[in-house]
């Protein structure tokens, strides 16, 4: 494979732009291990973490609970690096001071696995060294103390909350006062001082001579409470409340940065105190909410979100968000993380440059109609090398460069037209540190995400006894739940063509829906709090559960050679369908277990193949593609079905929508940047991106726009650029 490096990837490549952001930064590694209750730090540009539970929620064992210390260079672009350990603790607390680090107290467990829980806080405090690379033992805590938080201002060091936990089959004790020690003082020695709470699971910050203690766990239910001490006066005040959220202040983060507190809990949200320290105000987003972890801050407007867990388990991650800047969103799937052609980044430039965006770098994949798509610091793309063999490729987002692809037999034409792309046309599906991957004649394949070898494998055909569509399988892979569906395809009325296997082992669950596979990829929709997966078949729309695969509502709708291939569209629980078959786009209701659904309204000119409808400001936006020669980007009302407008501004293609913007990219490779608003269409940048046919969509993270074309032409560029 070749691939050619534009200047701006070569110079960030080799750290040579003046002011651009390090690509370390914005993707640093994850950590070696799943962590929740640890402790972490900067010291200058690097990340130590020490400690923290390492197993399931609630389940604690000697071998849950680590001991080791980890520094990770981010801006350097290094690895994680293990340094000496030390007593293994979770629920404590590390903090910087001097050029080191200094663990304080913690919880050990133990007793081993499956054995009753013997839980004791620790009074353990040191100061690792980096120049020697040991441990010094500190004067001990005055009270063992666990699930608390520290915080070093103006050269002392606060422990605040917390409690006791004394062993097997005892309760844990609050702590009601705080200790403090001088660390300017030439001899070490800590004082007790009172405390006006009892929580633990708290975050501590301090700033401006003020130290801040926010949220936790009260004796009898979680708490948003703030307490503000002045440490010259010793008085205490109570601050804002922090804003509601699930779990209230329970096991939130803080940290400091430019001198602003920055807190954040798990709704994902992240919240900052306001210069006069009266209120809340929200600064930003993590892309994955998490609580049990930690912030922080590798510059005045970086922060950094370092493990913890969600309702989805423990979390390895260590995500960047830039305060004020561009909001990075990964693009893990066939039209963006929720199907609906929406990419959550914000904040990014839309005043390109008129030659349009700069080249970062250009590569060869192979022919194939499947589109890239971004997580992290990848790309990831497949194409068909014309000989029978299809591949996988794995890229360094910023550079280009390969760092595994992983390659398969497969045919490389799928008909005997030769108007129909060959090539795949499923686009890889990332999820869990997985690939997930769908050649045109039935060979799925779950690929490690790091390094490309095969997990397991299935055939949709040989293994789980479906029928191959006419043009080969299209759709691309859908997760949810632990789960992959696929719509193996069957007989016309033949049941149980849609198949559930579990992600981790590919072992069948369930089976469900009924006849011929289509070209569509099923998306997952949500009604009355239960979830359903929405499958546009080769013979209709099925709307099956997402638990059992039981069918709850259908819609008869076909074309020659069973071409539905539209994503279902989500309209305020209702869901478009479409083809460019005779029949009209219908917008349909339904009701769980009612079986047909309603029509409330049809539109004879909104016809999609190739592209599929995006809802915005009350409308749907798609190009109609029933009359082919046409250009026709139609602005539909979402509830009455009434045409609004139709534009030939922008030629037939595929698009996104991105902070308020269309992304197009057309059938001839034209990108093309458009206000999205249902009062028109003028696109106010555009250039060629790539020659040839092009069936694929753009995928956009916020920094980088990547695009290809049917002959295997992948080139992505660098959006950083027009923020004003």
């Amino acid at each position: 494979m070749k691939f050619e490096v534009g200047v701006m990837a070569v110079l960030a490549a080799c750290g040579l732009v003046w002011g651009m952001p390090s690509w370390a930064a914005d993707f640093p590694p994850e950590m070696p291990e799943s962590l929740t209750s640890f402790g972490a730090a900067m010291v200058g540009e690097d990340l130590y973490v020490f400690g923290g539970h390492r197993g399931a929620a609630h389940q604690y064992s000697s071998e849950g609970v680590s001991g080791a210390l980890w520094r990770l260079p981010v801006r350097a672009g290094g690895e994680w690096v293990e340094l000496a350990g030390d007593e293994p603790a979770q629920g404590t607390a590390l903090v910087a001071h001097r050029g080191g680090v200094i663990r304080v107290g913690g919880m050990a467990a133990r007793n081993a696995p499956g054995e009753k829980h013997d839980l004791h806080s620790l009074d353990r405090v040191a100061r690792f060294e980096p120049g020697t690379g040991r441990w010094e033992a500190l004067p001990s805590l005055p009270e063992a103390r666990s699930s608390h938080d520290a915080w070093v201002l103006d050269g002392r060091l606060y422990v605040v909350g917390g409690w006791t936990l004394s062993g097997a089959g005892s309760g844990g004790v609050f702590r009601r006062e705080m200790a403090v020690m001088d660390l300017t003082a030439g001899e070490l020695e800590w004082e007790v001082r009172p405390q006006p709470f009892a929580r633990r699971a708290l975050a501590v910050v301090g700033a401006e001579g003020r130290l801040y203690c926010m949220g936790g766990m009260e004796e009898q239910d979680t708490s948003s409470r703030v307490d503000v001490l002045d440490v010259a006066t010793g008085a205490w005040r109570e601050g804002p409340s922090l804003p509601r959220a699930p779990m209230r202040g329970f096991g939130g983060a803080a940290v400091v940065a430019g001198g602003r507190v920055y807190v954040s809990g798990l709704s994902g949200k992240v919240w900052r105190l306001s210069a006069d320290g009266g209120a809340w105000e929200e600064a930003g987003e993590w892309a994955t909410p998490r609580f049990f972890h930690r912030m922080v801050a590798l510059d005045a407007r970086t922060l950094l979100a370092v493990g913890g867990a969600n309702g989805q388990g423990q979390l390895r991650d260590v995500e960047t968000l830039r305060i004020g800047g561009v909001m990075v969103r990964d693009w893990p799937q066939w039209r963006g993380p929720d199907r609906d052609g929406r990419s959550r980044a914000t904040g990014w430039g839309k005043a390109w440059p008129a030659e349009g965006l700069p080249l970062a770098w250009r590569a060869r994949v192979g022919i194939g109609v499947s589109s890239p798509v971004m997580v992290r610091n990848r790309v990831y793309a497949t194409g068909n090398d014309g000989g029978g063999n299809d591949s996988v490729f794995s890229f360094d987002l910023a550079t280009g460069r390969e760092v595994w692809r992983h390659t398969f037999e497969a045919a490389s034409t799928h008909h005997a037209m030769a108007i129909v792309p060959s090539g795949p046309a499923a686009t890889p599906t990332v999820v869990g540190g997985r690939v997930l991957v769908l050649s045109r004649e039935g060979e799925f394949r779950v690929l490690e995400a790091a390094t490309g070898t095969v997990a397991w494998r299935r055939h949709l055909v040989g293994d789980l006894g479906g029928k191959r569509p006419v043009y080969g399988y299209a759709q691309s892979p859908l997760v949810h739940g632990g789960r992959v569906i696929l719509d193996v395809g069957g007989e016309s009325g033949a049941a149980g063509t849609t198949v559930a296997l579990e992600l981790a082992t590919g072992a069948e669950v369930w089976r469900g829906g009924a006849g011929e596979a289509g070209y569509s990829s099923a998306r997952v929709v949500v009604r009355e709090g239960e979830a359903y997966v929405a499958l546009f078949k080769g013979e209709g729309l099925e709307v099956l559960a997402a638990g059992d695969g039981r069918t709850v509502a259908t819609h008869a709708m076909t074309t020659r050679d069973f071409c539905n291939a539209l994503t279902p569209v989500e309209v305020g629980g209702r869901i478009l369908v479409s083809n460019t078959g005779s029949g009209p786009a219908a917008l349909l209701a339904w009701r769980p277990g009612e079986g047909a659904m309603e029509t409330v309204w049809t539109h004879g000119a909104f016809a999609q193949l190739f592209n599929t409808a995006v809802v915005h400001e009350g409308a749907l936006f798609a190009f109609n593609e029933q009359r082919r020669s046409e250009a026709e980007f139609t602005c539909v009302d979402a509830e009455t079905g009434e045409t609004l407008w139709v534009s030939d501004a922008v030629p037939t293609g595929t698009f996104v929508l991105a902070d308020g913007h269309w992304i197009f990219q057309t059938r001839q490779g034209e990108v093309v940047l458009a206000p999205a608003t249902r009062d028109g269409l003028g696109p106010v940048g555009r250039f060629q991106a790539v020659g040839g046919r092009c069936y694929a969509t753009p995928a956009f993270n916020g920094l980088f726009l990547a695009v290809r074309n049917n002959e295997g032409e992948l080139a992505v560029f660098d959006a950083r650029v027009g923020r004003r």
